[in-house]
């Protein structure tokens, strides 16, 4: 079932819920999706579940999730971890982003209760990086994302533009450091870049400002998202990716994407960036931009314009992720 088929059809059962009795509501209620793997181990993902707002809504959730042997959470939510928890069923729990420095009483609280749930024993915590887990007192196992983006085909795409950005349009991902880092190289070399931003968010409008002001409108693009295909053929026609966030991130799917598909990844040291590119990529200070536009310097004064020769990188694929989660899944 299509994700708009099954949240349309959710809707249409919780509205006919006082009409119906909770054993044919837990039947009728299409939630998560059922994988199954050797030994029938079947997993139910949290991120299809509806909305607990009615006590009877819970009852139906709780008889229809008995069924399964195991439930993965991503991130976890206390709106079901109680319920869950009830189940008495193994639980794995992944987490994805963590946040440690809002200053707020109420968040601190809400933050403490939930690790100690993570780091008890009736879970399973996993971590998408050691950046995460360090945070979490070093509870758990790390199993990165990875990309599913490979370079196995079109190997010698021919990538005619410079630098490229993939990401939200925030202050935190460094959009206007992007913007910094084209205007500082022309400033010192006179030479134009032919670059690329892809992506939406709130400091969209900003960019624009910006881009006439530092008068580098005519060496930046910007696209929206966009499919999965075309951001592939995307990647291929740059030569490198420049990932400048400003925040920790979490691990940098967008920084491992890139690198997968044979980019030469220049990122900041934040976070689990260098996890994400395997120590691959080259890294520099969102503080002192000096020695990156040195690193490009040297760049374009070699290879400007030469087509490179670039290997798949075996230690980003996907499939290695879902092999570690299957080891996981058939150990708890």
């Amino acid at each position: 079932m299509e994700d708009k088929q099954r949240a349309e059809r959710v809707v249409q059962i919780l509205k006919e819920y006082k009409t119906r009795p909770n054993k044919d509501l837990a039947s009728a209620m299409p939630i998560g999706v059922t994988m199954t793997f050797v030994s029938n181990v079947q997993i139910i993902n949290n991120s299809e579940l509806p909305t607990l707002d009615n006590i009877c809504i819970a009852k139906a959730l709780f008889s229809r999730l008995k069924k399964y042997d195991l439930i993965l959470m991503h991130q976890i939510s206390l709106k079901y971890i109680f319920l869950l928890i009830l189940l008495r069923k193994p639980l794995i729990i992944v987490t994805h982003v963590w946040e440690t420095d809002n200053p707020r009483r109420i968040v601190k609280l809400v933050s403490a209760l939930k690790l100690r749930i993570m780091t008890s024993s009736r879970v399973q915590l996993v971590s998408v990086s050691q950046s995460i887990r360090s945070k979490l007192g070093n509870q758990g196992v790390v199993i990165q994302n990875r990309t599913k983006f490979s370079l196995k085909r079109k190997m010698n795409y021919e990538r005619k533009l410079d630098l490229l950005f993939v990401g939200r349009f925030h202050e935190g991902k460094g959009v206007f450091i992007f913007l910094e880092i084209i205007k500082k190289y022309y400033v010192e070399t006179g030479m134009s870049l032919a670059c690329t931003m892809v992506g939406e968010g709130p400091e969209l409008a900003r960019i624009r400002e910006c881009l006439n002001y530092l008068g580098i409108k005519d060496q930046v693009r910007i696209l929206p998202w966009m499919s999965r295909a075309d951001l592939y053929e995307t990647y291929l026609k740059h030569q490198i990716l420049i990932v400048p966030s400003l925040c920790d991130e979490a691990y940098g799917l967008v920084a491992a994407e890139g690198l997968a598909l044979g980019l030469d990844v220049y990122c900041s040291n934040r976070g689990g960036l260098m996890e994400a590119t395997l120590n691959r990529a080259t890294y520099f200070d969102v503080e002192n931009l000096d020695s990156l536009i040195l690193e490009l310097k040297q760049y374009f004064g070699e290879s400007k314009n030469l087509k490179k020769q670039r290997n798949p990188i075996e230690e980003l694929n996907f499939d290695i992720t879902v092999s570690e989660y299957h080891q996981l899944f058939m150990k708890v």
